[in-house]
């Protein structure tokens, strides 16, 4: 299970490094917004290690896990001054965690007291374990897997608005789609060009008698 964990930070830690550097390059403001991000996570993930150690109840990130996306993808959102693209992405995360919120909520997994509340059965099997029965084993895993690599986790997965951000120039499925002809419209046109082409070709064709005599009957 240590290695299980081990592998699982270091992946945490390498996959973003590598995306960030190696990738598309950011910009000034999406490289601020990018840092401000990690701040809060760890802001948020050291809160509820703290919390959790000294409630005791260490279900504070299930609590969170479908609200901070919902934090994380508006403070794109505004840092971007509201690019349509970014508020759409923000706006269907909103609905999101306001789904698994109220579900989370109808079992019983939040308070009036917000560090109440219901906990993961999963934390108290694991707690029975043998390598966790020294209580600074138990808090590591704590601090570092439960608050932090989660929050991490859902940092991750709202990341892809920061990729959105990169292609903010480039316009929308449905704006390409209203630019583009459709195919009946310009095979309309096409045809009304080539038999324009044609009249204007046998007018220049024509002699001077067929000229005259289209005069003549004018």
């Amino acid at each position: 299970m240590i290695r299980t964990i081990i592998v699982l930070l270091i992946t945490l830690i390498t996959l973003p490094v590598i995306a960030v550097y190696y990738d598309a390059p950011l910009s000034v403001e999406q490289r601020d917004t990018l840092h401000y991000l990690v701040k809060l996570m760890l802001g948020v993930g050291l809160t509820c290690f703290v919390v959790s150690e000294i409630t005791k109840n260490y279900s504070q990130v299930d609590k969170l896990w479908s609200i901070v996306p919902i934090l994380y993808t508006w403070v794109v959102a505004v840092h971007s001054d509201f690019n349509e693209r970014l508020v759409l992405m923000a706006t269907l995360a909103s609905i999101w965690g306001a789904r698994l919120t109220f579900n989370f909520a109808r079992r019983g997994g939040y308070s009036w007291i917000p560090w109440q509340g219901e906990e993961d059965y999963r934390w108290a099997v694991l707690r029975q374990q043998p390598m966790f029965q020294n209580k600074l084993a138990w808090s590591a895993f704590n601090l570092f897997f439960i608050s932090l690599y989660q929050q991490g986790l859902i940092l991750l997965f709202t990341l892809p608005t920061i990729v959105a951000w990169q292609g903010a120039d480039k316009p929308q499925w449905w704006e390409a789609s209203s630019r583009r002809p459709s195919p009946t419209s310009s095979s309309i046109t096409s045809s009304r060009r080539n038999t324009a082409a044609k009249m204007r070709g046998s007018r220049w064709e024509s002699t001077p008698t067929d000229f005259a005599t289209e005069a003549c009957g004018r």
